[in-house]
């Protein structure tokens, strides 16, 4: 999994150049944000878990911002679920449990606003609507 953490920090070294050319070219705003994802994700299969944080912290930040520029993307939206349902993940590692219920109640607010919008929303993210009180 180094192996892989390797490339994924090489590759987000190529999109901080491009994102740092064009600040506000949102697809590649976005692919940065994706790239933080990846690297929280090599991190956290390594055990890393105050490293997974800070990336996939990183990547809501950046999803924050495309959909504070956009809220109509659900491409932006779904990148912002994603980044809350990965920060619970790891306040769940760290036993931060009521971090946790913030992260997860954060995913059940933008899935109700994308559904009351018309947006499609993937059915593997179904459970992330659930109110995390009702969550096993």
């Amino acid at each position: 999994m180094s192996g892989a953490l390797r490339a994924y920090e090489s590759m987000q070294r190529i999109f901080l150049r491009l994102s740092a050319q064009d600040p506000v070219n949102a697809e590649w705003q976005y692919n940065l944000s994706l790239g933080h994802e990846k690297i929280g994700d090599a991190r956290l299969a390594l055990r890393d878990v105050s490293g997974a944080r800070r990336a996939y912290e990183a990547g809501k930040e950046l999803s924050d911002r495309l959909v504070a520029t956009d809220s109509g993307n659900a491409t932006w939206q779904r990148g912002l679920v994603v980044s809350h349902a990965k920060l619970s993940l790891v306040a769940r590692e760290a036993g931060q449990h009521d971090e946790e219920r913030q992260h997860l109640l954060r995913c059940r607010d933008v899935l109700q606003e994308m559904r009351q919008r018309g947006m499609y929303i993937d059915p593997s993210m179904a459970s992330l609507s659930e109110d995390p009180e009702q969550m096993p």
